[in-house]
């Protein structure tokens, strides 16, 4: 599974909350697993094995059989790289503030420093989700949103990721945190 960092991470990496009664503790400062469970829409998610990329705002994990049936999504085979052009349509998914998935259809306007930019900004919830073409093809992946626009990560940069996760992830392991 990928999605953005910062939504597993969450604003303050060390701090413990509860997500649908369920307490919550991600990953610590320097990117180690510590505790705990991932929000995904409704859901609180215990991942197996968990890579951070700081740099780029992404993150790649798995799941237990177990968790993925819970979530009832469909697996999305990575094909080859659509070229990102100004004004090209695309549709982005995320989670924002409900518990069913949302849609929204915007705009490519500049391809920065390796980001794709989006037209304008998608509120909370949209962040890790994903953008596709309109012929449904994967374009890449939700990260930021500022006043006027949104920051994708490109499939290619997901790809580049992917190939790193056996040698840089880490057990995600459920140790008791001290609560200060």
């Amino acid at each position: 599974m990928v999605t953005a960092a910062h939504v597993i991470k969450g604003p303050d990496p060390e701090r413990i909350e509860s997500i649908a009664g369920q307490k919550v503790a991600n990953v610590d400062k320097l990117g180690r697993a510590k505790w705990g469970r991932t929000r995904l829409g409704p859901l609180a998610l215990k991942p197996e094995r968990i890579y951070i990329d700081n740099e780029t705002d992404l993150c790649i994990m798995t799941l237990n059989s177990e968790e993925w049936k819970l979530l009832d999504m469909s697996t999305i085979q990575l094909q080859d790289i659509l070229p990102l052009k100004p004004k090209m349509e695309v549709g982005v998914w995320g989670f924002p503030d409900v518990q069913s998935p949302q849609h929204e259809e915007v705009n490519v306007t500049s391809i920065e420093r390796g980001y794709f930019v989006l037209n304008r900004p998608l509120e909370g919830g949209y962040s890790g989700g994903p953008v596709f073409s309109a012929d449904e093809q994967l374009l890449g992946v939700v990260v930021r949103s500022t006043e006027k626009q949104s920051m994708c990560i490109p499939l290619e940069m997901i790809k580049e990721a992917i190939s790193r996760f056996n040698e840089n992830s880490v057990v995600y392991e459920e140790t008791v945190l001290n609560e200060t």
